[in-house]
């Protein structure tokens, strides 16, 4: 289940739920800036980070991509934030976030 991003401390912050087994990949698209991404559990464990990937054709080399497989259930915490100064997503910043999660279902109920 996906659920709405919030700002704080000015980076974004999507939560979702994910089984064991399951393989995620969360790519950023379309950036003007340079993107991190980040995943973590729920417990705020860092499991993979990334600033530059070449392995998407379809993206810069400044995009983000992360392909996980998730060992155990649970909810996890992905965050976008900027490679450039502090980490923080300022005004007038913008990206399309690409994400899929084996058998996760989406919750657009807000």
């Amino acid at each position: 289940m996906w659920r709405i991003s919030i700002k704080l401390e000015a980076s974004e912050y999507y939560s979702f739920s994910a089984s064991e087994g399951a393989r995620g990949i969360f790519d950023i698209d379309a950036a003007n800036f340079a993107t991190i991404l980040t995943l973590y559990d729920d417990v705020g464990t860092m499991l993979a980070r990334n600033d530059d990937s070449d392995a998407d054709p379809g993206s810069s080399s400044f995009s983000s991509l992360i392909d996980f497989v998730f060992d155990e259930d649970g909810e996890y915490y992905l965050v976008v934030s900027q490679y450039d100064g502090d980490g923080l997503l300022s005004e007038g910043l913008s990206y399309i976030l690409h994400a899929s999660v084996e058998g996760a279902s989406i919750d657009c109920a807000a």
